[in-house]
């Protein structure tokens, strides 16, 4: 049905002043609905004409049936009776027939005589069809009257246009904000069952229906029937179809008492069943709404009115489908969201599972490895060990303890990406913790012929932080360094402040790290792709270590370096007064 009953009045004025402009009793307004029918929503000049064709509609082909047998006159085209066609017949439904001719004569006006303007808008859209019958002098107008009839109505038809835009306009208005309201409401962190139970209770109260439903495919629940309308399998597909050809149409479905739009998509019994159902439910109307998105059809609104509610308007069916595409797009970015949520909780649940089998090796590890320690210390202790013997407890030893060192930092790791595993802070001076990571280094130094010098403000840099996690950060990056440094190179620590951050750097004259192997360095178990790199030992755990305790002290760590050149590795920490 077009228009609320304030807008089918003022077409019913407008028809009242064209017929006044005229020379003829009885003017029609037809307007074209957004399903493409054509609806008889004003008369003006016969109240019984009135009370028995407003709200009746036809197809909007009955306009081009018009064309192809009529004369044309400026806005108006005249089809006499005589012209009519068995075929042009089957689509001009008389709004107004008499039984018996006014006058007699040639000219006289006849019973089956049509004149109609079609009025269309600026894109030359058909938007409605003006009718005008009974001429008061009975007679037929000749040309020069309808032409200058065309004249003079122009800004009556354009009137009427104005109105058919003016009131689908404000239909769509109001349904845009509602969909804004939805979407602003519906945050890109909503999930998708949040999501639908906004949407049932804000487009509930937009559309003052009285059940709402959103269905969605592939969601395990869709179906295009509303409860109140259960009637088997068999209605089911048959609407699912529909819904689907009204998707590719671009339309909605309308179902009312005694009609079915769009009921040639559906088999007469399933007619049938539907009008005993709405009748037996109380139902006014249901409208099924293509809930659409990314060129597929996502779903159905299923939108229920009784009785005692307003009659669903074309406008309406424009509006909705509106929704139903911006509601499709939420749906889209919902779907998205859990995806991303379910995603989420499990790489989370895989991370927690890597953190419980590293902790667990890593301590399963270390039983054995101290078993193979221990012994081997007591077969050191042998004296007169033969040359062949000695070498190999050399090589269990120099084994046994990179496998403690990896067991160490498999732990040291897991902890540290623990939640749970807290951080005991206390205020730290960063030069002595440098010191402390020197001494401990100082003897790999020495072995590898490699020079370790510091430079420091003479102020302490005072930090809060774990100790222990503080000495290890700073004893991994000067360990790497000197790893991977030659017999003869220098390694320098540089202590100082830059800007409101603590910063130590430690730079290298070693072999360096191409550009590739930087986008990795803080991946665990990370080994360079340099043969000499790789060559060296290491757990790949050294530098995700460092940066996990930096990160756990509102820390960043950055690495600046060049192949054959050397590395700098800037720790920047946020001091204890900060």
């Amino acid at each position: 049905m077009w228009g609320s009953s304030d807008d089918r009045e003022a077409l019913t004025q407008f028809a009242a002043a064209i017929a006044d402009l005229t020379p003829f009793r009885v003017c029609v307004i037809e307007v074209l609905r957004a399903d493409r029918m054509l609806e008889v929503v004003a008369v003006h000049g016969d109240p019984e004409a009135a009370e028995r064709l407003v709200g009746r509609a036809r197809p909007h082909d009955a306009v081009a049936a018009i064309a192809r047998v009529g004369a044309r006159y400026g806005a108006f085209t005249f089809v006499a009776r005589d012209w009519r066609t068995p075929q042009s017949d089957a689509l001009l439904e008389r709004h107004h027939p008499r039984s018996v001719d006014e006058v007699a004569g040639p000219d006289a006006w006849r019973v089956g005589d049509v004149l109609v303007a079609e009025l269309r808008d600026e894109d030359d859209r058909l938007r409605a069809v003006v009718h005008l019958d009974e001429p008061q002098d009975g007679r037929r107008p000749q040309a020069e009257m309808l032409l200058t009839l065309s004249d003079c109505l122009q800004l009556a038809f354009r009137a009427v246009v104005n109105a058919v835009e003016r009131e689908e306009l404000l239909q769509r208005v109001r349904f845009a904000e509602l969909t804004r309201k939805l979407i602003r409401q519906a945050s890109n962190a909503m999930g998708l069952q949040e999501l639908l139970a906004l949407a049932q209770t804000t487009l509930r109260e937009g559309f003052g229906a009285t059940d709402f439903q959103v269905h969605l495919r592939e969601s395990g629940t869709y179906d295009v029937i509303p409860d109140e309308m259960r009637g088997g399998h068999f209605l089911f597909e048959a609407l699912e179809r529909m819904v689907e050809q009204a998707w590719r149409d671009d339309t909605v479905i309308v179902f009312e008492p005694g009609q079915v739009w769009e009921d040639d998509v559906l088999a007469a019994d399933h007619v049938r069943v539907i009008e005993e159902l709405l009748d037996a439910s109380k139902i006014g109307t249901c409208v099924l709404v293509p809930v659409s998105g990314a060129g597929r059809l996502l779903g159905t609104l299923v939108i229920v009115r009784s009785f005692d509610t307003r009659r669903w308007t074309a406008s309406e069916s424009v509006a909705a489908l509106d929704v139903g595409r911006d509601l499709g797009r939420a749906v889209l970015n919902a779907r998205a969201h859990d995806r991303e949520q379910e995603l989420s909780e499990e790489l989370v649940r895989l991370d927690d599972y890597r953190s419980q089998l590293i902790a667990t090796m890593s301590h399963e590890l270390r039983n054995p490895i101290g078993v193979i320690l221990g012994h081997l210390e007591l077969l050191e202790g042998f004296p007169d060990i033969p040359r062949d013997w000695a070498r190999s407890l050399v090589a269990i030893g120099k084994g046994a303890h990179r496998l403690d060192r990896l067991s160490e930092d498999l732990l040291t790791f897991s902890r540290l990406g623990n939640p749970a595993h807290p951080l005991v802070r206390e205020r730290l001076d960063l030069i002595e913790v440098v010191e402390e990571a020197v001494e401990m280094e100082q003897l790999a130094a020495e072995r590898r012929g490699v020079k370790v010098e510091v430079e420091m403000d003479e102020r302490p840099l005072a930090i809060e932080g774990d100790r222990s996690e503080m000495v290890r950060m700073v004893t991994n990056v000067l360990s790497n360094a000197i790893k991977y440094s030659d017999m003869g190179d220098r390694v320098v620590l540089r202590l100082g402040r830059d800007g409101e951050c603590v910063v130590l750097s430690c730079t290298d004259e070693g072999i360096g790290i191409s550009q590739a192997d930087q986008a990795m360095l803080f991946e665990e178990f990370f080994r360079s792709t340099n043969p000499d790199a790789f060559q060296r030992p290491g757990t790949g755990l050294g530098l995700p270590i460092l940066r996990r305790i930096a990160q756990r002290h509102g820390g960043r760590v950055s690495v600046d370096s060049q192949l054959g050149v050397g590395t700098e590795v800037r720790l920047f920490l946020p001091p204890a007064d900060s």
